[in-house]
């Protein structure tokens, strides 16, 4: 049975009708606190924080966002750059035991979440992408990091990875193969359409009761501002590109069953996941 994106996934775009109300972005970190804690209160599963949060604002808005992201499972994005000459330090616990995954993105250098968010963060994910074949893991300072899809979909379906590297991935009964270097081929005809939520409606709670219950909630940018990606389709903003690329990945997860493969183990809060019997490649599970 195929995965649903809009069983599992809501986004919340900020667009120019928040950026009209509040001013342009980036908007104060108080209101991404109150978003966080309104999402939560309306029975978000989890949160994911699209914007990197590597630079301090102010101290009392900085503060707010992180006790707001220590209340709920909140997901946040890293990035390579090699001309960032100062990156804040990534807790291991965000990295992978293994290393010797062959991966595409590799830097020793990058847009890291600021400590005071890192440490609440329930994952902080890499997100050097635009297009298919997609990474579900990058190299970041010689260790093994996991892709902003791949921590959305473990989330979503509440399981912890395993990879087979340059094989399989499996997240409980769901599997992907994997090239070479660790990445999934995606194959659709046509790019994916998903609804999605102004950020105005989260803020003032006029969204539809059940539009975020259980279900992973994105925070996403849609307006003026955003950079662009050419697609055979035209030119999409990033944050809207990233959407399709994470409903098209999650929504081509075959059953385990029907590949054979090994299914992983739950989704565990605290602790190391189980270490599994090879054979070569060696599966790793993502638990860290």
């Amino acid at each position: 049975m195929a995965k649903d994106f809009s069983q599992d996934f809501a986004v919340v775009f900020i667009n120019e009708a928040t950026e009209a109300r509040y001013g342009r972005i980036p908007l104060e970190r108080s209101l991404l606190a109150q978003a966080v804690d309104n999402a939560s209160k309306a029975g978000a599963k989890a949160i994911m924080i699209k914007f990197f949060l590597d630079q301090a604002r102010t101290a009392t808005s900085d503060q707010q966002l992180a006790t707001s992201i220590a209340t709920t499972p909140v997901l946040l994005q890293a990035r390579i750059d090699p001309s960032e000459h100062n990156p804040n330090e990534l807790p291991k616990r965000f990295t992978l035991p293994e290393t010797d995954y062959s991966t595409a993105i590799s830097g020793d250098s990058g847009w890291i979440p600021l400590p005071a968010f890192a440490e609440h963060a329930h994952d902080v994910c890499f997100v050097d992408f635009d297009d298919s074949p997609v990474p579900v893991v990058e190299t970041y300072q010689g260790k093994t990091v996991k892709s902003l899809l791949l921590c959305a979909a473990e989330l979503a379906i509440g399981q912890k990875a395993i990879i087979t590297p340059s094989k399989s991935l499996a997240i409980g009964q769901y599997t992907a193969p994997l090239d070479a270097l660790n990445r999934v081929t995606l194959t659709s005809p046509t790019l994916p359409t998903f609804a999605s939520l102004e950020f105005n409606q989260l803020i003032d709670g006029t969204h539809p009761t059940s539009a975020l219950q259980d279900k992973v909630v994105i925070i996403a940018y849609e307006g003026a501002n955003i950079p662009t990606v050419k697609t055979p389709c035209g030119d999409i903003g990033l944050h809207r590109r990233f959407v399709q690329l994470l409903q098209t990945f999650y929504e081509s997860l075959a059953t385990a069953e029907s590949l054979c493969l090994p299914c992983s183990p739950p989704l565990q809060k605290e602790g190391l996941g189980e270490d599994f019997l090879k054979p070569l490649p060696t599966p790793h599970s993502t638990s860290h």
